[in-house]
């Protein structure tokens, strides 16, 4: 029998390497390759794995041919099943599949989206993005640590995100230290981001300053009374401070008298005065960002 090339679409999963493929050649020596090899045009679209095992095991591989319309789904299917891929996995056959190239495609849909493949795996599209990353970006030997499963591909892509030659040094000291390397990475790239918006907070904090008193400025300033200052107390109301009243730069919305008091009996109110302004975590970076003294 000639030897048969591979379908593009049948490298979209990893091949078993080592002492799983050892085992499968015993397994076919044994007792021969007990289910078919599927034929797409002159190409294996699915058996990889038993072809090669019965050429080392030098045996027959029967053959059988697919002549469906959606060969994309059927050898998805066909892989999901037989093999337990992990999410990373999954992510990088559907980061493959996204990547194939125009001449590739011939047998899949048309630009085939990656929300689409990301659909067919089961997986997160951002789970694919970064797998994307790791294949677009990463030295070999981590896109394989990742297709084998010893390394996830949030931590393969935070590997990737550095120079090569860095990704050689991790991935060569194994996969403990890749993670290491990648959960100190992924520590750095958050305090920049931190570092970043405190020093633009501190940047928008300095448009606060007064404005120079030696220059006229294209400003109307006006204060229009507001109806609920001039309304008439109503029995049993207590007024709110002045502080707290509504006026037309207020934040709460001004409904008449009502909105300017409380009842006595009531509970306190829990809306924030226009007066009291409480603390949040881009308050707390500036106040870190901003001079003491």
């Amino acid at each position: 029998m000639p030897a048969l090339q591979f379908h593009p679409l049948a490298d979209l999963f990893p091949l078993l390497e080592g002492a799983e493929f050892d085992e499968l050649v015993a397994d076919v020596r044994a007792h021969g390759v007990r289910e078919p090899v599927w034929i797409h045009g002159t190409r294996i679209l699915d058996g990889r794995n038993r072809y090669r095992a019965a050429q080392a095991a030098d045996v027959e591989c029967p053959t059988r041919t697919y002549d469906g319309d959606g060969p994309v789904e059927f050898v998805i299917s066909l892989n999901l099943k037989r093999r337990h891929l992990s999410e990373s996995q999954r992510a990088m056959v559907a980061a493959k599949l996204a990547n194939l190239k125009d001449g590739q495609r011939a047998d899949l849909v048309e630009g085939l989206p990656i929300g689409r493949a990301s659909g067919l795996l089961n997986v997160g599209e951002r789970t694919v993005a970064r797998a994307r990353e790791v294949r677009e970006h990463g030295v070999p030997e981590l896109v394989e640590a990742v297709e084998r499963g010893t390394v996830s591909v949030a931590a393969a892509a935070d590997i990737a995100s550095q120079p090569l030659e860095e990704q050689h040094q991790i991935v060569a000291r194994g996969e403990r230290e890749i993670l290491e390397a990648a959960k100190a990475i992924r520590a750095k790239n958050m305090e920049e981001r931190r570092s970043e918006r405190i020093a633009r907070l501190a940047a928008i904090s300095n448009c606060d300053a007064p404005l120079p008193q030696d220059r006229k400025y294209p400003v109307i300033l006006a204060d229009p009374p507001c109806p609920a200052r001039r309304a008439t107390p109503t029995p049993g109301i207590q007024p709110w401070p002045r502080a707290w009243r509504c006026n037309s730069d207020a934040r709460l919305r001004c409904c008449g008298a009502r909105c300017c008091g409380i009842r006595k009996d009531a509970p306190p109110r829990r809306s924030v005065p226009p007066s009291i302004a409480l603390p949040t975590r881009a308050d707390n970076d500036l106040r870190q960002a901003l001079p003491r003294g």
